[in-house]
């Protein structure tokens, strides 16, 4: 009959509680393992790591080219064909899976180069806590015991409400009747451009001063606070209000179709870079994390993008989108200053309101 401790004993570890993980590993919980702790694990157990990945020899990779049966069916055929007399054909077919292993070990060749040269490029770090302090140390040179301190990002807050936003344009048009303000193929074109422009610049985010004296989250929060979700909320809403009213004021003054569909995505982009840079902080109107010379590339490449979805003919055909006058980019910079300033009191009313 188990016992109880052997029934523990088969419980992971994180699914144990913290007191217990700790004793276990044999570290503190605020101080971490000390360097003659940290040193003498690495010794015994060496770097956390996967061991390098062996490449097969280049003679098995050749033969690897003509395990196929479409490999083995040209060979017999190839084989009966030169038994028959018909020494030309048999040749051509011989040349034919010669010449495909010769590629396919080639291209295999580069593949596992060009794999080794990405996996040596890729050096993760993490944050740990050893003798007190903290520290950045490289992922392979955590061992058991180590205390690493995780932060959560702002990506969810930046991407939700954007997401949000785009199927709440699309489902308004609807329930109106009315013609929709950014059609399906220009909201992939938002997705595509802004996912990777601009999502990605938060990962560059520097750290913000005296994040390790913050006391942990308790663990039965939520990654979707009510906090959270009411920004989320209140940014779809800005969103939302934004491009379709830029796009009816551009219907009612005259402009085509493609026209007021160009200025809501450019207003829906605009507002975007607005709240990404909202997102450097979310409860402080400046952050004090210092400059991210990555959100200014991320931004540029994003302008550009857009200048070029607006002014580049076989981007227009392909987006149904048309050139701008100078009148309709007021309007997009007006309309996207708006939306910054809306979530900047919306910060300084939660910070009051918790005071």
């Amino acid at each position: 009959m188990p016992t109880a401790t052997a029934e523990r004993e088969e419980v992971a570890h994180h699914g144990l509680p913290v007191l217990e993980v700790v004793l276990l590993a044999e570290t503190d919980q605020h101080d971490g393992l000390s360097t003659g702790q940290w040193r003498q694990r690495l010794t015994d157990l060496g770097p956390n790591e996967l061991p390098p990945r062996r490449g097969r020899h280049w003679s098995l990779r050749l033969l690897g080219q003509l395990h196929h049966p479409l490999i083995y069916v040209l060979m017999v055929a190839a084989a009966i064909t030169a038994a028959l007399g018909e020494v030309v054909d048999a040749s051509v077919v011989l040349g034919v899976v010669v010449i495909n292993a010769v590629i396919g070990f080639v291209q295999e060749a580069r593949a596992e180069k060009a794999l080794d040269a990405l996996v040596s490029m890729v050096r993760t770090e993490v944050t740990v806590v050893r003798d007190g302090l903290t520290a950045r140390v490289p992922s392979a040179q955590l061992v058991p015991g180590d205390v690493v301190l995780l932060d959560a990002g702002d990506q969810v807050g930046a991407d939700l409400p954007t997401n949000m936003a785009e199927g709440l344009v699309i489902l308004t048009a609807i329930l109106l009747a009315a013609a929709l303000p950014i059609l399906p193929v220009q909201i992939l074109w938002i997705n595509m451009t802004t996912a990777v422009a601009l999502g990605l610049t938060l990962a560059f985010e520097p750290r913000e001063p005296g994040v390790m004296q913050r006391p942990p989250l308790p663990p039965s929060l939520p990654l979707l606070t009510r906090s959270l979700v009411g920004r989320i909320l209140f940014v779809s809403a800005i969103l939302l209000a934004c491009s379709l009213g830029a796009f009816r004021w551009q219907l009612l003054a005259g402009a085509s179709l493609e026209v007021a569909r160009t200025v809501a995505v450019n207003v829906f982009v605009g507002a975007e870079i607005a709240y990404l840079v909202n997102c450097r902080s979310l409860e402080r109107v400046r952050p004090r994390t210092g400059p991210n010379r990555w959100l200014l590339v991320g931004i540029g490449l994003t302008i550009a993008l857009q200048l070029a979805l607006t002014y580049v003919p076989f981007m227009n055909d392909l987006f149904h989108t048309a050139p701008l006058g100078w009148q309709p980019w007021l309007v997009v910079l007006v309309l996207s200053a708006l939306s910054y300033v809306l979530v900047e009191l919306d910060k300084w009313r939660r910070r009051r309101w918790r005071a």
